[in-house]
């Protein structure tokens, strides 16, 4: 799969058409370039294990049960979790040197599964080391829109590590073993937060921060600190299958399905688009060397 890298002296991207996925992010300091991103820039798909780099959440977070909802008439039906943009071909809309814009249109294929009109652009901006993404969201249709979106980057543990929360307090979404919300919700403090770091997070750990000036955390590992904001997002998902190798910190608009399921309108996190209205997400990763 062809690879779009955009460069400078400072820093590396690069992007699959395939999904609007980000495979690599390298910061270059000494002669050296530090890799940020799980498998980063190896879009083989491996035997076991998590087979992605950053994905694209699009049109909803999580999981669906039975892989089904419904608004109004109209039944949604994801096969995977996190909907269906992550296997689309996105278009490349412009390639400068020192961003990328990339396009996703509802289609055929998009309305078997959302039968729903939308446009999904998402565009990667390098300025030196600072990788910014914007998520922009239109409804091009005359009738209501409405979506989750997120983003699912996961970074390269290797080491020792930690992620130092910007927020005072978040309300945690417990799930059960099947990913599915419990409806239990709790209160936790940062000092909560760094003990629920070292359990098991094969099940995502699910917080809202309300506080948008509080959306910011630092991921930090024996090679660099890096800076993830992220206040246009309610919502962080923190996961990992194996933390020794990667640990994925997903700003998330959006939630999965309760056991007890609303229709897909009613999931905490969905925002609604009137006809001809746009929403813009934005996600910008900061390094410190």
């Amino acid at each position: 799969m062809e690879v779009k890298i955009i460069e400078n002296e400072k820093a590396r991207i690069g992007v699959l058409l395939y999904g609007g996925e980000l495979v690599s992010y390298r910061i270059k300091t000494n002669g050296k370039e530090i890799p940020l991103l799980y498998r980063d820039g190896d879009t083989s798909v491996p035997e076991t294990g998590w087979k992605n780099h950053a994905t694209v959440l699009f049109p909803t977070v999580g999981r669906l049960k039975n892989k089904k909802s419904r608004i109004g008439n109209k039944e949604i039906y994801f096969e995977k979790n996190h909907g269906i943009a992550r296997s689309q071909q996105f278009s490349l809309i412009e390639k400068t040197n020192d961003s990328i814009l990339l396009q996703l249109k509802s289609n055929e294929d998009t309305k078997k599964f959302f039968p729903f009109d939308f446009i999904l652009n998402i565009k990667y901006t390098l300025k030196d080391e600072i990788l910014t993404t914007y998520f922009e969201v239109i409804n091009p249709s005359e009738e209501s829109l409405y979506f989750g979106l997120g983003w699912h980057p996961g970074f390269r543990t290797e080491s020792d590590f930690e992620i130092i929360p910007e927020f005072k307090t978040a309300e945690r979404f417990f799930v059960f073993e099947s990913g599915l919300l419990t409806g239990e919700k709790k209160i936790i403090t940062k000092e909560e937060f760094e003990k629920i770091l070292k359990s098991d997070l094969s099940n995502a750990v699910i917080l809202r921060i309300e506080n948008k000036n509080e959306r910011k955390v630092i991921y930090k590992n024996n090679e660099i600190s890096l800076g993830i904001e992220f206040y246009d997002f309610e919502f962080l998902g923190i996961w990992s299958e194996d933390k020794r190798k990667f640990i994925c910190i997903e700003p998330w608009q959006g939630t999965d399905d309760f056991e007890n399921q609303t229709t897909f309108d009613k999931k905490p996190g969905i925002v609604k688009l009137e006809p001809g209205e746009s929403k813009v997400f934005e996600v910008k990763l900061i390094p410190y060397l």
